[in-house]
């Protein structure tokens, strides 16, 4: 496993030879043997979810959850892409006719033209500039450290909103022969800004919250604080607004795979821990006065909170960027997927996933007879190329055909 997964997947030279090529969903040969698993063959290898639930091992049942979800990928390419490519094909003129007029990888449909995603960045900065309207307010009535480092996360929000909102417009007007592939790499590389602006007005905040408490200690003399009824609204309301974004952002990201509205709903979530984090301080403070230094410790843990979250997304995505392997998961998918693509393909020689941003860049060596005629052999090759680009997770797919195993790998590392 990891990023190069060397499968010795092979089928017999007469397995090879007679099976026809899949009609529909079906791999069974006229001889009755099969050359690759068929719809119902895989569907009875699935644990249904009445019996997973009687399971009392959690290990147990965790791995046949995880096998469910390989299996459920599977079914789903077994009945979807077989019935596209069928759609497609003319028996008299060869073993396969790619789709070439089709959805290809790089044609997906872009996150920027999704009215919900649109929704989901204009309503997370129009409230985030609501909520820092309040928050100066109540932090200038009030002095608390708290709602301080409250307010500049709610500052922080909106440079964030504009840097998320700055790389959408440089991706949506890609120059396609300055950047053939796109630009929506950029969208990784503004979240790590973004994480370490976060970052750094946390620490300023921590270094005041430091400042304030010494004073106190020292003098014995802490500032007091004015907490009235309306700070207190500002932070409620803002608990109650970032959940409701919080879920609506996740159900966006979840729905288009869109990293902005993802960055957005990690955002709402962090609000609403540290501003109940923040509530809680201050009715402590206010209500204990021997307490006072409730509020500093509040304000020191919400940018602690912040810092330790965004330092993980941007590390998380500085892996994405430089190339992480894609997990088992997805190899495994990718391997069964190019395995049963043909009844020419002999075997599978090595399949590489890695993570280009936010998706992944694959490449699969599959071997042939030499003897194939060069047509045959390209729409094979051609017609795997875009089944796998046409995964969702697939950035793109590089197909490499052979007719021998036995060698080193292609590419010098």
């Amino acid at each position: 496993e990891g990023s190069n997964a060397s499968k010795s997947m092979e089928k017999s030279p007469e397995e090879s030879k007679n099976a026809p090529r899949p009609t529909n969903i079906e791999f069974k040969s006229q001889q009755g043997g099969t050359w690759a698993l068929d719809y119902e063959q895989v569907s009875s290898m699935r644990v249904d979810d009445a019996k997973l639930q009687r399971f009392k091992c959690k290990k147990l049942r965790n791995f046949y959850k995880t096998q469910n979800r390989v299996i459920d990928k599977m079914l789903h390419n077994l009945s979807s892409r077989y019935k596209k490519l069928e759609a497609n094909t003319d028996e008299e003129k060869g073993p396969m006719v790619p789709d070439r007029v089709g959805n290809r990888g790089g044609e997906r449909s872009s996150e920027i033209d999704t009215p919900l995603v649109s929704i989901a960045i204009t309503g997370s900065l129009a409230l985030n500039v609501v909520l820092l309207c309040l928050k100066v307010a109540a932090a200038v009535t009030t002095g608390s450290i708290t709602i301080i480092a409250s307010t500049v996360d709610s500052a922080l929000d909106l440079v964030s909103g504009y840097v998320l909102h700055l790389t959408q417009r440089l991706i949506a007007s890609s120059d396609p022969y300055k950047y053939p592939q796109g630009r929506k790499r950029l969208e990784p590389v503004g979240i790590v800004i973004f994480a370490c602006i976060m970052s750094l007005a946390a620490i300023q905040v921590i270094i005041e919250a430091f400042k304030q408490l010494m004073y106190g200690f020292i003098t014995g003399e802490p500032d007091d604080l004015g907490v009235g009824v309306f700070g207190f609204v500002v932070l409620g309301l803002t608990i109650g607004l970032k959940l409701l974004m919080y879920f609506f952002c996740r159900f966006v990201k979840e729905k288009y795979r869109s990293t902005s509205s993802d960055a957005y709903a990690q955002d709402h979530l962090n609000d609403c821990m540290t501003n109940t984090i923040g509530i809680l301080a201050v009715i402590i403070a206010v209500s204990f006065p021997y307490l006072w230094f409730f509020d500093g410790a509040g304000g020191i843990i919400i940018s602690l909170w912040i810092i330790y979250s965004w330092l993980e997304t941007a590390k998380e995505q500085i892996q994405n960027l430089t190339g992480l392997a894609a997990n088992p998961f997805l190899l495994q998918q990718i391997t069964h997927a190019a395995f049963c693509h043909h009844k020419l393909i002999q075997k599978v020689d090595t399949v590489r996933g890695y993570h280009f941003g936010e998706g992944f860049l694959v490449e699969v060596d599959i071997v042939m007879d030499e003897k194939t005629a060069l047509k045959d052999a390209h729409d094979v090759g051609e017609s795997l190329q875009i089944k796998l680009e046409e995964m969702e997770e697939v950035e793109r797919a590089f197909v490499h055909l052979d007719y021998e195993w036995d060698h080193a790998p292609e590419h010098c590392l």
